[in-house]
């Protein structure tokens, strides 16, 4: 099995955390005779200095008939009380400084009109007008489709969303892609335009 099978759900750390919630008032504290008494049994305080909540004594079935808990079980029990909560606070914690692990994100409605609309206009031989005036870049990139897919790269590398997803720099996207194919098909960069830069040009 693999770890994310074993993956708690938030119902199944409610129910922990409400089966901790129904036992006796913390703190639990183990007393170990000879450790942090001397005279009588191993047992649990139960609810710190609180004399109404009375001691808890832990036993064993064994063939012979009851035997005391080993101090060790008597430390994580008494420590489990108080460990429980601190657990479930750090899972929580934990969980929600990270998106969920089953929840993808998609491209948003915007975005993915800006690129049907750049795609149409490549298609139909009208992007980047004027720039591209007069240039049959069709001619140009039909035995280059890497050149047209670095067009494309570029156009969303460049694309710059809001935080509703929705594009805010349409035009100067499609103005650098129409960039990079003035430069592929004159040998020259367009008038007025700077140099493309690394990260424009990045193929991911």
């Amino acid at each position: 099995m693999t770890d994310e099978a074993h993956r708690l759900t938030e119902a199944e750390l409610d129910q922990i955390e409400q089966r901790c919630g129904a036992a006796s008032k913390p703190p639990w504290q183990s007393f170990i005779e000879a450790r942090d008494h001397y005279g009588g049994d191993d047992f649990i305080r139960v609810g710190g200095l609180d004399d109404s909540e009375p001691d808890m004594y832990v036993s064993r079935s064994v063939p012979e008939g009851l035997v005391p808990a080993s101090a060790a079980d008597l430390d994580f029990i008494a420590d489990a009380r108080q460990d429980i909560p601190l657990l479930l606070a750090e899972v929580r914690r934990l969980r929600a400084a990270q998106p969920s692990p089953h929840v993808a994100s998609k491209i948003s409605h915007g975005a993915s009109g800006a690129i049907r609309r750049f795609a149409g206009w490549v298609a139909r031989g009208s992007v980047g007008y004027p720039m591209l005036e007069g240039i049959n870049y069709w001619d140009e990139l039909m035995d280059s489709p890497s050149q047209m897919e670095t067009c494309f790269a570029i156009f969303a590398n460049v694309l710059e969303l809001d935080d509703s997803g929705q594009p805010i720099n349409e035009k100067y996207a499609e103005q650098r892609a129409v960039t990079w194919i003035y430069r592929y098909c004159t040998g020259k960069w367009p008038p007025g335009q700077p140099d493309l830069e690394p990260w424009e040009v990045e193929l991911y």
